[in-house]
């Protein structure tokens, strides 16, 4: 039974690669907030929601549906589409040295590929464990709490981009 007609609502698109989650694939992210201005703008309900996009006939196309959390008015809607079939990735660890018996540092490659014809921006999350510093990055980071690191690539139309980092973990 659906509770809500359907709502055309405003939102971005965000790809993230989350090797934890998935170690191969990148995720594709509808973001958007829950205000009037966006389309919606009330208290939401947990529960499933079908996705939906407009074709070049202007007719209504099934993309995805994801499960939403109770969700207040003017907090971010965050819904998960699926994975993009044109962008792929691959995390591997390069190097890893034991310093002594409690510290280690590690080296990382992270090659991410767009096979779209627009340049897009892959966030790759990764995590550590432990008291962790990265020691050198070929690209800006940030921190997002204790274990969580974010990078935003930028990646071209059909070319590769390499992100590499080397962490001290103990």
């Amino acid at each position: 039974i659906s509770l809500f007609s359907p709502a055309a609502v405003s939102s971005h698109r965000e790809y993230v690669f989350d090797q934890q989650k998935n170690a191969e694939k990148v995720s594709v992210h509808l973001v958007s907030k829950n205000e009037k201005t966006d389309g919606l703008g009330m208290p939401l309900p947990a529960g499933k929601v079908r996705l939906y996009q407009r074709d070049d006939d202007g007719g209504l196309e099934f993309v995805g549906e994801d499960m939403m959390d109770h969700t207040p008015e003017s907090k971010e809607v965050r819904l998960t589409a699926g994975m993009a079939f044109d962008l792929t990735a691959k995390s591997e660890m390069t190097d890893q040295q034991r310093l002594s018996d409690r510290v280690w540092e590690e080296s990382y490659k992270v090659s991410l590929h767009n096979s779209k014809k627009e340049a897009v921006e892959i966030k790759v999350v990764t995590r550590q464990y432990g008291d962790w510093k990265i020691l050198e990055s070929s690209l800006s980071y940030e921190k997002k709490d204790a274990f969580t690191i974010e990078f935003k690539v930028p990646v071209p139309a059909g070319k590769d981009t390499i992100l590499t980092y080397r962490v001290r973990r103990q």
